[in-house]
């Protein structure tokens, strides 16, 4: 508890720096004690009618908020770890941080790249910024599209190839015991760990000098499997009840699953039963995952007196 009040005073005193530029004391402060607090949680509220697209220019902006989002979406387990391993020295960091920290980074990396290539000529978003400033605000984007919703560019005028990247982006979501939702970027490593161990045509599942069972890897497909099929009934429900292009209510349904509150201005246009699908998937994305691994990891199957006999069948 005193890491994370720790991180929160540390990031909104870098912010009001920013803000004392702006405003008084007492709302710069208060605006930068918000904000901090805001990222950190994934939280993606800001005080401002437009988000934070005026400080799209801002380095420290574009610098603090990522950070705070990043430290609070990897999970308080992590950070915890990342703690004891650098200051007290009597702890490994475990396989679970290792996967936490490496994912979300490849994630960032990966989703500023593309967002810097799709969006580098669109006016409406990137187009108009300079060169460094374009980067600044890829990155930016693509931190906060994965748990906490805050933006520097208008997502509206997003080209179609970027909103199918956030989609996806949103769906993995978060680390574990974090605030954030979606499957979670353990459970995204683990599945593309299997599936090269698979390709490879190993016995064992292992990372980092370390053998994950085979169970865990299942209960991960499981999760993955159930949260595909959640997103695709309600999507399904949405397209029947909405005259609303597809990839416009997907990208509204996988920010709620992923509990991200980014929007391309479509939740008013939508009906009340529709809305009430996107509150329930709130809750689903936030709670339905973690709850169905804790359910998982406490299901035993009670030993019988008989095994079947094994037959192989055909796939692929």
């Amino acid at each position: 508890m005193t890491t994370v009040f720790i991180i929160e005073i540390i990031g909104a005193a870098i912010l009001f720096l920013k803000f004392i530029k702006i405003f008084d004391y007492k709302t710069a402060a208060y605006y930068a004690i918000f904000h901090s607090i805001s990222a950190f949680c994934n939280a993606g509220f800001a005080l401002f009618s437009n988000n934070l697209s005026d400080f799209k220019n801002s380095i420290i902006i574009n610098t603090v908020i990522p950070v705070l989002i990043f430290l609070g979406g990897i999970g308080f387990a992590a950070i915890l770890n990342i703690y004891q391993y650098f200051l007290k020295k009597d702890k490994r960091l475990t396989t679970t941080t290792r996967i936490a920290i490496k994912m979300s980074i490849f994630l960032i990396i990966f989703g500023t790249i593309i967002t810097f290539i799709l969006e580098y000529s669109n006016n409406k978003t990137l187009g108009t910024l300079p060169f460094f400033e374009k980067i600044g605000a890829a990155f930016f984007q693509s931190v906060t599209t994965r748990t906490a919703g805050f933006n520097t560019i208008s997502i509206a005028e997003l080209r179609e190839p970027t909103v199918f990247l956030f989609v996806v982006l949103m769906f993995i979501g978060a680390s574990p015991g974090s605030t954030g939702g979606g499957i979670k970027t353990t459970t995204a490593g683990l599945i593309l760990f299997g599936i090269v161990t698979t390709i490879k045509n190993k016995e064992h599942l292992e990372y980092n000098k370390r053998r994950i069972s085979w169970k865990i890897y299942n209960k991960a497909m499981v999760i993955v499997f159930i949260s595909i099929m959640y997103v695709a009934v309600v999507l399904f429900l949405l397209i029947w009840l909405e005259d609303i292009r597809v990839i416009e209510l997907g990208f509204e349904l996988v920010s709620a699953f992923g509990t991200v509150g980014l929007s391309r201005d479509l939740t008013p246009q939508l009906s009340s039963i529709s809305k009430l699908l996107i509150m329930i998937t709130m809750f689903v994305g936030r709670v339905g995952p973690l709850t169905i691994t804790l359910a998982l990891s406490r299901m035993k199957n009670p030993k019988g007196r008989y095994v079947y006999p094994k037959e192989d069948i055909l796939i692929g």
